[in-house]
């Protein structure tokens, strides 16, 4: 099982969630990237998925509501994510 599909059921066990439902944590797990993000006001960074580089980020920047990435591990480009309109903070190491 990849360490990311552990994560998610971890926090499903963890929170007593059902696939993609919410329960009393305001804490959502969708399993697909464009799902998760639309209409959020921000994106955090938690984990070092290297998934999440290959994401199309410019398709990405049309569907949040605001253009903010708080990158936890620093693991996205951060001229070419500014360069289509996020705010980009890369706080982690």
């Amino acid at each position: 099982m990849a360490a990311s599909q552990k994560a998610r059921e971890n926090a499903r066990n963890y929170f007593s969630l059902k696939e993609n439902l919410v329960y009393g944590y305001n804490v959502v797990i969708l399993d697909n990237f464009y799902e998760t993000i639309k209409s959020v006001d921000g994106i955090i960074i938690t984990a070092e998925d290297e998934k999440l580089k290959k994401e199309d980020w410019q398709k990405a920047s049309n569907l949040v509501k605001e253009k903010l990435i708080f990158d936890g591990r620093n693991i996205l480009e951060k001229e070419y994510i500014e360069s289509i309109g996020f705010k980009y903070f890369g706080i982690g190491v």
